[in-house]
């Protein structure tokens, strides 16, 4: 089925463009780590590799199980405004500070550091 609306695809658009750029830039600050790492050591490289896995699960399972449904509510069930709605799609930076802020606050890696 066709949709003729042209605001449909616009608003589509809209609403997509953000999910679209988060996705680049992570992939790119994964490859840049990748680039740097992979000339300095290979223990070093393999940490970075795994830690990637780990926030590719972790960015998904945010993404795919709280952000998509919400925004999907917010849109077809609630009719919030696009605005709402795109508020909705970028909630999931705020699920990934929560534990940057842990990791940060209560850590010992900055000890760990400065030795």
């Amino acid at each position: 089925m066709m949709v003729k609306d042209k605001s449909f695809y616009r608003t589509l658009i809209a609403l997509s463009l953000p999910i679209i750029l988060q996705n680049f830039i992570s992939l790119g600050v994964n490859l840049v780590d990748n680039l740097m790492l992979g000339r300095y050591s290979e223990a070093a490289l393999s940490g970075v590799t795994a830690v990637n896995q780990i926030q590719f699960v972790y960015q998904n399972i945010s993404i795919w199980g709280i952000v998509i449904p919400v925004s999907f509510a917010a849109a077809f069930v609630l009719h919030a405004s696009p605005f709402i709605v795109v508020c909705c799609l970028n909630m999931d930076q705020i699920f990934k500070c929560v534990p940057a802020f842990i990791k940060v606050n209560y850590g010992n890696w900055y000890k760990k550091l400065t030795r």
